[in-house]
């Protein structure tokens, strides 16, 4: 042990203070006649061979992997006045007590001497501590004491521990057991720990550390080496879990895997948290989305994958244009638009096969195909999905296919929805029905009322202006 000063009342006798420096350290002891025995605990059986004697060994001899004693010192002197006491923390269950019992005095001039309870502080610089007798520093003890007491606090939060099983045979697998021990998950493995026949360390600590397991029931060796065990199991999940991304999705709160895949597609994470869009479902299409030119090919892929229906593009679908009134033909006017041969057209329409592409969807069962009419409750979100690809360039249109076995027939009652789900009789072949075709981009007013109210119907609204979605 290092070296440290304890108190001694100045009546007391060399017994009695080496009885109370006994009774710190926790050594008990009885008399066989004239040999004093030492023990660790009174009613304890005799112990084995190793724990029976300490030997002695001179200061050029000691070793690290036997308690032994090398040096023995006494010293004595006098402290006038007030008694000052330098000691770590007496363990008696009743010093005060104990002090009173030791103070029987005779007549002297020591009757009166003051009585003071044990200290309970340390003394980081006095002596030395270890084999070789380094001194010992404050600020090291009191950080190392900080580490310890946070590293404690903090592992009563764990719920899983690590620990390596004592085993000389190759591993068949990579878990030996689990079992809760006092509330907590323990898993044992045969591999990735110092044991073993793969592990660092010599086969015989393996072989001492499972008979004293196995047979002695001591797993003391076990445990002390289950504290390395656990630091590098921890690192190793710390290690897999900053490479995998479905593993920040346990945690919302600091998801960063998002963050990097929507900064690269351009879509910031805190920005697509929509109802009509969800987010992970945006982030998934990032392959598509991150690429400058899009593709047909690549909005119908998406686009298939995300609602779970076959999609293909029709490109170039012709249409009538509406054209504004300042660049209709009129007469009067000294514009580019009443100009003959440059920029005169006739009418309010203007006839186009470049700004439009037609999405069909299908063939599909009856509930898909109900899902994207202006009554189902994927339409907004189509309408969203579509816009998130392509923006507001292109203008188009949505025709939903149905197939000749789910065709329901038209009939009295509020099952079906005239014009938009029913059909006058049925159709012979195999070939899909085309069930209605519509631009989405017109219902958009009355869909966003919708989704405010859980999905449920409201009256149909006028057709205006178009509102916006974010996506």
């Amino acid at each position: 042990m290092g070296k440290r000063d304890y108190q001694r009342q100045f009546w007391m006798s060399d017994w009695d203070y080496l009885n109370l420096l006994w009774q710190e350290w926790g050594l008990c002891f009885y008399w066989e006649g004239s040999t004093l025995v030492m023990i660790d605990n009174h009613g304890y059986p005799g112990q084995d061979e190793p724990y029976r004697t300490v030997r002695y060994i001179e200061r050029g001899g000691q070793r690290v992997d036997e308690e032994h004693i090398h040096k023995l010192k006494y010293g004595r002197g006098l402290t006038t006045g007030q008694v000052v006491l330098m000691d770590y923390d007496y363990t008696m269950a009743d010093v005060n007590g104990y002090a009173r019992k030791m103070g029987q005095r005779s007549d002297t001039m020591n009757d009166n001497a003051e009585e003071y309870n044990w200290g309970d502080y340390a003394q980081p610089m006095q002596g030395g501590m270890g084999l070789n007798s380094e001194r010992n520093d404050e600020e090291f003890e009191g950080d190392h004491l900080a580490l310890v007491r946070s590293d404690a606090h903090r592992n009563k939060s764990l719920v899983i521990k690590g620990s390596g099983k004592p085993s000389l045979i190759f591993a068949p697998s990579e878990i030996a057991d689990a079992r809760v021990v006092n509330g907590k998950l323990r898993i044992r493995l045969y591999s990735l720990g110092m044991l073993g026949p793969n592990g660092p360390l010599p086969l015989h600590v393996t072989e001492i550390a499972r008979e004293r397991e196995e047979h002695r029931r001591d797993p003391t060796l076990s445990n002390f080496l289950d504290i390395f065990h656990h630091g590098a199991l921890a690192l190793l999940y710390r290690a897999w879990a900053s490479a995998q991304s479905v593993v920040s999705l346990d945690r919302p709160e600091r998801d960063r895997f998002s963050f990097y895949v929507g900064s690269l597609s351009g879509c910031m994470f805190r920005y697509t948290r929509t109802v009509s869009l969800p987010t992970h479902a945006r982030l998934a299409a990032s392959p598509h989305l991150i690429r400058e030119a899009r593709s047909p090919d690549a909005l119908a892929a998406s686009t298939a994958w995300h609602f779970g229906v076959p999609v293909r593009i029709e490109e170039l679908s012709d249409d009538w244009s509406a054209l504004p009134s300042e660049l209709q033909c009129r007469m009067g006017q000294e514009v580019g638009a009443a100009t003959l041969g440059c920029g005169a057209m006739l009418g309010g329409h203007v006839f186009s096969r470049s700004h439009r592409f037609c999405m069909v969807i299908g063939p599909v069962d009856l509930e898909t195909y109900q899902r994207f009419t202006p009554q189902g409750k994927d339409l907004l979100r189509l309408i969203a999905w579509v816009r998130a690809y392509i923006g507001r360039e292109y203008e188009w249109l949505l025709e939903l296919q149905i197939r000749p076995d789910c065709m329901p027939e038209a009939m009295l009652g509020d099952q079906h929805k005239l014009g938009w789900s029913s059909w006058m009789g049925r159709q012979a072949g195999r070939q899909p029905v085309v069930g209605m075709r519509i631009e989405p981009e017109q219902y958009l007013r009355q869909l966003a009322v919708d989704g405010r109210n859980d999905g449920r119907m409201s009256p149909m609204l006028p057709v205006g202006g178009v509102h916006d979605v974010s996506c």
